[in-house]
């Protein structure tokens, strides 16, 4: 079993240059050699530690977003997380390496990761694929497998998209993005939006008898309320295996749409708060259509998107007001 010291000994410390995109103010990590690390003895039961895998978005010329989830019970205090990039699956051809430190995996964060790789990567005409993984405490994840954008000025005969949108855990298994994972013929995935509803068992439309698909809110509501509903759901969402599959594969491009807040969600500009028309904190009179409610529901919705789906968006905890964030 390779100890820390070894560890750091085999990858040889450099300059920096990776960036932590989830927060306004961005923190620099620490960039090491590209001498392949002996995984002698490393633990391969990823789901222990990894527990919702990996995935990338958000493809540049020279670099992509990579993301994963520390799982909280696996946390150890000083401990950092390490990642490398190949052109190969077996890790002998490294890219790069770098070493995330352990006050960047946060519960303010619910213990996710996501790092910029943008100029880090070479530009070339086919774009990759390259390879991926995160190593914490002495554990491998499983392998990603991620695409940069073709060199500019290169011109392509062909472009291949798969197109994903509206996924609702409570309606099924996700079978289709099963044959997503496996088709390789794919150069990326556009994910259009609605990667979450927000309700867990709303009977007008989540009726189906997927028992085993049901979700548990922590306010107890059938729609989420705040930041942690909105955790939990993605938390739920992104440990189905078909899913983590797909975003294992291939690099995605994803936008949000009305449910990742709220059931035909718009901004109310003459209230300044977001528009709701069915949620409770609109319709429910105990509630009050408090626009100081529904504005922290956008927050919160936000807040939640940015740490549970790749993309190139930071967001500020900070802000009182979601165009600030």
């Amino acid at each position: 079993m390779m100890d820390r010291r070894r560890f750091l000994s085999a990858l040889g410390a450099v300059g920096g240059g990776l960036l932590v995109t989830w927060q306004a103010q961005a923190t620099d990590w620490i960039r090491l050699g590209n001498a392949p690390l002996d995984t002698t003895g490393m633990r391969t039961d990823s789901a222990r530690v990894f527990d919702l895998s990996v995935s990338s978005a958000d493809p540049s010329l020279t670099g992509v977003i990579l993301w994963t989830h520390i799982n909280p019970d696996a946390i150890k205090a000083n401990e950092p997380l390490y990642l490398q990039v190949a052109l190969d699956a077996n890790f002998q051809t490294m890219l790069m390496q770098a070493q995330i430190a352990p006050q960047d995996i946060t519960p303010e964060r619910d213990h996710t990761i996501k790092i910029d790789l943008d100029g880090q990567l070479p530009a070339t005409n086919a774009g990759g694929p390259y390879f991926y993984r995160f190593i914490y405490d002495r554990t491998l994840s499983r392998t990603g497998r991620c695409r940069t954008l073709s060199s500019a000025g290169n011109a392509l005969k062909r472009l291949k998209f798969g197109l994903l949108t509206c996924q609702d855990y409570t309606n099924g298994y996700y079978g289709a993005l099963s044959h997503v994972a496996k088709d390789d013929s794919l150069d990326f995935v556009l994910h259009l939006g609605d990667f979450i509803y927000e309700t867990a068992g709303d009977p007008r439309f989540q009726s189906l008898p997927f028992a085993d698909r049901m979700l548990v809110l922590p306010s107890g509501g059938i729609v989420a309320l705040d930041l942690a509903d909105y955790r939990t759901i993605y938390r739920k969402y992104r440990s189905d295996p078909n899913l983590q599959a797909a975003m294992e594969r291939h690099t995605f491009i994803c936008v949000p749409d009305d449910h990742e807040t709220a059931n035909d969600s718009y901004w109310d500009y003459a209230r300044d708060t977001l528009g709701a028309p069915d949620h409770p904190y609109t319709t429910d009179p105990k509630y009050g259509n408090s626009p100081a409610l529904l504005k922290q529901l956008k927050l919160d919705s936000q807040r939640a998107w940015t740490e549970y789906v790749p993309a190139r968006v930071s967001y500020n905890p900070q802000a009182t007001h979601p165009f600030e964030a």
